[in-house]
């Protein structure tokens, strides 16, 4: 037995570094180490072929070139987890390297050398003769060439892989595999590595239905997916199937560059040669043939082309003649239907003109009615207005007269009300001197008994006596006051009511005037109407006259271009003496109708300007009669106010006759005057009593006298009761009717206040419609005017359109001349076209036809001759393509460079490898097996392990 010396080869160094850091990130799939097992195993069965690639390295260069393996990992749904790269050197001898790259972190699987990444490099001393490894790990969200998403729908939703273990159902899984397409340096790699993805699924977990595009394998109780990606494709797959108790172990991705030096100079193409010379020999007599035919069709073309080129010049003459002919047929075509529309349309204008002259020669007369009508209406308005200034001033007056009758009222009614007052406050003065006189009579009868007493009751009444008198005095002055206020305001009343009645009397002649000028609106309609279609139909005639000038212009045009052609057909050297002798006939025709054509363009031109100004005229008129008959609108409005007015004229004089009357102002007066007449004579009579009382009081010599005395006290008991109940009634009726009286002065001063607003409004309404009786007076002075202008312009267009009709009959029957002569000479020159056109048409279609066969010729030529230049070296230029696919399908082109430093391309190869997981088994499942099953399985992988990457001491 042979001792061997402990070695790691490369594959298996290379193993133990991507095992140890999966078992840190998390458990690698099997079949991935399986692979890298397997080529150690290939590795260890070829050591010759090995050690003699190994030497031949070694005697080519001592390089420190690098292979790069980038390890990523990937969750269930293609998310990056964790990135690192496993760099090896094979070197001949130990040399110190400064690889370039930045890590986050950096750990040597070879030595026991502490490494650092510094100032984004590696520094490393490798191994002699041996593979030296040291593991980088990169920023999870570094860039890869590739991106991986997966997405699972579970029976047509959607689901999330961490949601998936243990589910079952219809399972469509969606594996995308995107290549970077743009300027990057990571780009390089998609655009130039193949990839392979593998996917392992546990039949009894997932009945597969449908994966297109995929290589399927079965390995045991396991399906596998295989998918294949050239240089610079994506991918996007489908697998569906049947999911139970879901679970998968995942993907696994490797991309490397494709090592096949596939050259097609190592193989035989000479069946491509052979055909491609005989392709060239075949072109060589196709390009010597065509150009023959080519310089036969030139000789042909050329005479063909001088034949058509001669009978070009003879259809051209006589298309000419044809020509001028039709033109000149199609000008006293249009020429003759011009002139009979013209003819007619004149006819139409001159009868219609005719209309509008009579028409106009009544309105003239009316609008002479009208202004008789204005004159009257203008001095009936300037009356109106002068009343109406009257009726504003009376008004005015009868306001303030009303105002001051309203004051005095109320001074009257106050005045009652303090009588009322007085009588109350001297009541019980009555009371008094009636209980003293009541005494005194009652004393009279007990003057036996009671005679010194007597005196002293005799001197109370006394008292009283004088005081009631002073009491009547005062009532005597209340009553006074009433009686002047009363005078007062019967003065008032009085002046109030005159003052209503002239208002009256002038609103009703304000009135009558206003009657007759509202009268007026009827006769202005009729003569607006009038206006209005008088206006129309001269508008209409002018614009009949306006067309039909245009018509005769028209005419006239047609003449001289069909003049023109004649002139040209003349000059022309083809027409024969019998032909031009036609043509300058019908140039005679056609200068007749060209001067009657000029004729009646101008009689109806001036005909159109003369119904343009009668049209303006009459709608100046029209407009006048709507302005003035707008204006008398507003005097049927001054009517209906004035109307109102001398309403509320009535009412005030019936609320003035009221005052004035029985219970008015006059009764106060009448029932003051009694009460105070009354007044008068209890006072007068009382007074001469007291005094007849004084003397007759018994003295002590006197007492016979008592009898006399109790008589008379009885009699002034009874006078003053009397006078009493009077004076109280006639404060109460004199109250009542004040109070009456004062309403109505108030109702009386309203109505004057109303009366006098519509006073004001009526006058200057007055003063408007005066002022608009003189603008209707002027425009009906202008309407007068206008209407008859519009009689002389009316009068005046019917004769220039008779004018113009005659000369347009005249042309008329010289068009028609004219078209016979042009038609017949048309016909004829239409015959020479035709024949010449049919010789020009077949030399032409020769001609066309020579000259494409020409030129397809020179075209067949030099396609031919470029063909020949095409094929010639053809066999090469095959195989030189055919290469160039290959390459370039291959990624031949890729400058191969380090993904950790795009700018180190000191590297012998890159490659990737991406590792996508699964879907593991549902915590509840996991944790039924028992930890000693677990052990077993954990002891037997790692015995496994072991095994795969430990070299047996034995050979």
């Amino acid at each position: 037995m042979k001792k061997q010396t402990a070695t790691v080869s490369a594959g298996k160094r290379i193993a133990v570094g991507a095992v140890g850091t999966a078992l840190v990130m998390s458990t690698w799939p099997t079949a991935a180490v399986q692979a890298l097992a397997e080529d150690n195993n290939q590795d260890n069965n070829s050591d010759e072929s090995s050690e003699s690639q190994d030497t031949q390295d070694t005697q080519n260069n001592n390089s420190t070139k690098k292979t790069e393996v980038v390890y990523s990992k990937h969750d269930a749904a293609g998310a990056t987890d964790g990135i690192f790269v496993v760099n090896t050197f094979d070197t001949d001898e130990a040399t110190d390297v400064s690889d370039p790259g930045t890590y986050e972190s950096v750990e040597n699987l070879s030595t026991n050398q502490q490494l650092n990444n510094t100032d984004d490099r590696t520094d490393l001393t490798t191994l002699a003769k041996e593979p030296t490894y040291y593991q980088g790990d990169l920023n999870e969200n570094t860039t890869l060439p590739w991106r991986v998403s997966i997405a699972y729908t579970l029976d047509g939703q959607q689901i999330d892989p961490d949601e998936l273990a243990g589910k079952d159902g219809e399972l469509d899984i969606d594996l995308k595999i995107d290549g970077l397409d743009d300027d990057s340096k990571e780009a390089d790699f998609a655009k130039s590595f193949m990839l392979q993805a593998q996917g392992t699924f546990a039949n009894a977990n997932f009945s597969l239905e449908e994966a297109n595009d995929a290589t399927i394998t079965q390995a045991g109780n396991n399906t596998i997916l295989t998918y294949i990606l050239l240089p610079g494709q994506n991918g996007d797959w489908h697998i569906r199937g049947n999911a139970k108790s879901f679970i998968y172990s995942g993907w696994q991705i490797a991309a490397m560059p494709i090592n096949l030096d596939l050259n097609v100079d190592d193989y035989d193409t000479s069946d491509i040669t052979d055909a491609a010379n005989e392709l060239e020999d075949g072109a060589n007599q196709l390009s010597d043939g065509g150009n023959a035919l080519r310089d036969a069709l030139d000789q042909i073309s050329n005479g063909a082309s001088s034949a058509f080129t001669g009978s070009s010049t003879l259809a051209s003459g006589a298309n000419t003649l044809a020509a001028g002919t039709s033109a000149a047929a199609s000008g006293t075509a249009r020429l003759s239907s011009g002139a009979n529309q013209l003819s007619s349309g004149l006819n139409q204008i001159n009868d219609g003109t005719g209309t509008a002259a009579d028409g106009s020669a009544t309105l003239a007369s009316g609008t002479d009615q009208l202004k008789v009508g204005t004159d009257a209406a203008k001095t009936g308005a300037a009356n109106a207005a002068a009343g109406g200034i009257g009726v504003a001033q009376g008004s005015s007056d009868l306001q303030n007269g009303l105002g001051q009758l309203k004051s005095g009222t109320g001074r009257l009614s106050k005045g009652a009300q303090d009588l009322k007052e007085q009588l109350k406050a001297q009541n019980g003065d009555l009371d008094a001197l009636t209980r003293g006189s009541q005494q005194v009579a009652d004393g009279a009868a007990q003057v036996n008994r009671m005679a010194s007493g007597l005196k002293d009751q005799v001197a109370a009444v006394n008292n009283q006596i004088t005081a009631a008198k002073n009491s009547l005095t005062g009532i005597q002055g209340r009553l006074n006051d009433v009686k002047t206020s009363s005078d007062q305001l019967k003065t008032g009343a009085i002046t109030a009511q005159n003052q209503a009645n002239t208002v009256k009397t002038d609103l009703k002649t304000i009135q009558r005037e206003v009657s007759s000028v509202s009268q007026l609106p009827d006769a202005l309609a009729a003569i607006g109407n009038a206006s209005a279609g008088a206006a129309q139909d001269a508008g209409t005639a002018a614009g009949a006259a306006t067309q039909a000038a245009q018509e005769a212009g028209t005419a006239a045009a047609s003449d001289t271009s069909v003049s023109d052609s004649l002139n040209s057909l003349l000059n022309a050297d083809n027409l024969t003496e019998d032909q031009k002798a036609q043509v300058k006939a019908t140039q005679g025709s056609l200068k007749n109708s060209t001067n009657a054509a000029t004729s009646a363009k101008d009689h109806a031109a001036a005909a159109a300007i003369s119904a343009t100004s009668s049209a303006q005229r009459a709608t100046t008129s029209a407009q006048t009669a709507q302005q003035v008959s707008q204006s008398l609108q507003s005097a049927q409005k001054l009517m209906q106010t004035a109307q109102q007015l001398n309403a509320d004229a009535d009412a005030l004089q019936n609320t003035l006759d009221s005052l004035n009357g029985d219970n008015g102002i006059g009764s106060v007066l009448q029932k003051s005057q009694d009460a105070l007449t009354a007044a008068n004579d209890l006072t007068q009579s009382s007074s001469e009593y007291v005094d007849r009382l004084k003397n007759q009081l018994p003295t002590e010599n006197k007492l016979a006298s008592i009898a006399q005395l109790a008589n008379g006290a009885s009699r002034l008991n009874n006078g003053i009761k009397d006078l009493a109940d009077q004076l109280t009634k006639g404060a109460d009726a004199l109250i009542e009717n004040s109070a009456k009286l004062d309403d109505g002065a108030g109702s009386a001063l309203d109505g004057s206040v109303k009366l006098a607003q519509g006073a004001n409004t009526l006058s200057a309404g007055l003063n408007t419609l005066s002022s608009g009786a003189t603008q209707l007076d002027n425009g009906a002075t202008q309407l007068q005017s206008g209407s008859h202008s519009l009689s002389d312009g009316l009068n005046t267009l019917h004769a220039a359109t008779a004018t113009a009709a005659g000369g347009a009959n005249e042309l008329r029957a010289g068009v028609d001349t004219l078209y016979s002569g042009a038609t017949q000479l048309n016909d004829g020159a239409d015959q020479l076209a035709a024949g010449t056109g049919e010789l020009n048409s077949g030399l032409g279609q020769l001609a066309d036809g020579s000259a494409q066969a020409d030129d397809g010729s020179h075209t067949l030529a030099d396609g031919l001759n470029e063909l020949r230049d095409r094929v010639s070296g053809l066999d090469q230029k095959v195989l030189d393509q055919v290469q160039d696919t290959i390459d370039d399908k291959l990624g031949r082109n890729y400058q191969l460079h380090s993904f950790v430093a795009p700018s180190n391309t000191n590297v012998r190869e890159v490659e990737f490898v991406y590792v996508v997981d699964g879907i593991e088994e549902p915590e509840d499942n996991k944790n039924s097996n028992s930890s000693d099953q677990n052990d077993d399985q954990n002891q037997d992988f790692l015995d496994r392990l072991a095994a795969l990457f430990s070299k047996n001491q034995d050979d």
